[in-house]
């Protein structure tokens, strides 16, 4: 990478591809090389390639010196990639008459499906995971992205073609995401987590996961930022790549026989104790009252204000993180 330190062992993106998957899901630390690494993999190999970026203001950015995403690519190697980006907020990404892919958002992802993306074969999502802001742009980026996947990949595996790559990277900042419950993947880390484990292939889903650990953050905690950050759950974040701004208090598994269902939101039900007041969250599906998206507002009004109580008095107990965060989500 440059002429960074040689101790130094930056990510390099090759572990994850070798294994085969077509879905590649990569949370490390912050700064350890992972978007580097998977550019620079699409430039040497010639692949013609998608970079996603959450927000059509983020592909704007990229048509800017101070955006352009190759900036470090193009000094390191010896080349000249821009982002030129059309009134409609798709980029194409050329080095003057070689055009080496695209740059869309999945914010209007949705609306730029008339395009022929049948010479693409990777789509590399670039900072999947975001904050509860930005995450309100898009009401269902799970949907979304394998929306925009399907208009890629078109039938080409029905003809015998290869499937689309698709590369998911992010730092580890927010558990409580909208995209990885969506995808299927907050239960995948969750098991992951509980097993200690960094890498983890599942060939049912064509998926492989990664959570890397890196030289880099073991250097970065010398530096003075991190000097300053130590203890925080910034620096656990970006060093010690954990989900830093998630509890996993009160998730613990409960006896159900002890409690009745009390009423459920989409995929979860919340159970009351038969005796004590306290109450059990769970991913299943029982004959209580069931609310949706479409009738949140009533499911607030009816049960809001006691399972606030019941959260900050410290009353309910969730079977996972992933029920927790459906909870949560069910009181926004």
């Amino acid at each position: 990478m440059g002429t960074q330190n040689k101790d130094i062992q930056w990510y390099d993106v090759e572990f994850a591809l070798a294994k085969g998957m077509s879905w590649n899901c990569i949370i490390g630390g912050r700064g350890i090389g992972k978007t580097y690494s998977t550019l620079r993999k699409m430039m040497n190999d010639n692949i013609k390639f998608i970079l996603m970026r959450y927000t059509t203001k983020e592909v704007r950015m990229c048509a800017s010196s101070k955006g352009n995403p190759f900036k470090t690519l193009n000094r390191d190697l010896g080349m000249n990639y821009t982002c030129s980006v059309s009134e409609d907020g798709v980029g194409v990404i050329q080095s003057e008459n070689d055009i080496k892919g695209y740059v869309i958002s999945l914010q209007t992802a949705a609306d730029v499906k008339s395009i022929d993306y049948s010479d693409v074969h990777y789509i590399i999502f670039d900072e999947m995971i975001r904050g509860k802001t930005s995450r309100k742009l898009i009401k269902e980026p799970g949907i979304a992205l394998l929306d925009f996947v399907e208009t890629v990949a078109r039938n080409r595996e029905l003809t015998g073609q290869d499937p689309i790559k698709v590369v998911m990277l992010s730092n580890a900042t927010d558990y409580e995401s909208d995209i990885l419950m969506e995808l299927g993947l907050t239960r995948e880390f969750e098991i992951m987590l509980s097993k200690g484990q960094r890498a983890r292939t599942i060939r049912e889903r064509d998926l492989f996961i990664q959570m890397p650990l890196s030289t880099v953050s073991e250097k970065k905690k010398e530096t003075s930022l991190y000097k300053f950050a130590r203890g925080t759950a910034y620096s656990d974040m970006a060093l010690e790549n954990t989900f830093a701004y998630d509890s996993s208090y009160n998730v613990r598994e409960m006896p159900i026989i002890e409690f009745n269902p009390m009423v459920s939101y989409l995929s979860m039900t919340i159970y009351r104790h038969k005796y004590d007041n306290i109450y059990y969250c769970r991913i299943a599906t029982e004959s209580c009252p069931h609310f949706d998206e479409n009738t949140q507002s009533l499911y607030k009004r009816n049960f809001g204000m006691t399972l606030d109580e019941a959260e900050i008095c410290g009353r309910i107990y969730f079977e996972n993180l992933h029920a927790k965060m459906i909870f949560h989500k069910s009181l926004e």
